[in-house]
Formats: C-alpha cells, sequence, structure tokens
C-alpha cells in the first residue's frame, strides 16, 4: 500500500478512515501518518503524479497498434 494510493480517499466522503482500515488492512494511526506525509510533502507528491502522467501520456496507444495490423501473406502458388 502506498501513501500516493491513500491520498485518492483524504477528503472522499465516501471513504472515512474506518473504511479505508477495514478495506487495507491498516490501523487508523497507519492512515492518518500517510495523510499527514501527504500533506507534509505534497509538492514532491504531485511532482512525481504529473511525471507519471506524463510517461502515461508518452506510451503508444495500443489500439493504434492493433488497428495497424500487419497485412497478411497469402500466397499464389
Amino acid at each position: 500500500m502506498s501513501v500516493a494510493f491513500l491520498v485518492d480517499y483524504i477528503d472522499d466522503p465516501e471513504w472515512p478512515v474506518e473504511r479505508v482500515c477495514q478495506a487495507y488492512g491498516l490501523t487508523p494511526a497507519e492512515v492518518y501518518a500517510a495523510w499527514a506525509f501527504c500533506y507534509e510533502h505534497q509538492a514532491e507528491i504531485d511532482e512525481q503524479i504529473h511525471w507519471a502522467e506524463q510517461f502515461y501520456e508518452s506510451l503508444p496507444d495500443i489500439r493504434e497498434q492493433l488497428e495497424h495490423k500487419p497485412p497478411t501473406h497469402d500466397s499464389e502458388e
């Protein structure tokens, strides 16, 4: 479980601390510690998220690769 994963639940009313703990086998102290880390290192986390988004966007679109299948070679013998 990563801090970056838990950051999505910080302000989500559907995911109070108790639900996060139950779903992922964490203690309230672990969840609050992760969230405290997020607040203290927000700029670093935002930078990592930005880098990951840029990396993802730089990957070739698999749909394009699938649409451009190599031609089949039928032999005319």
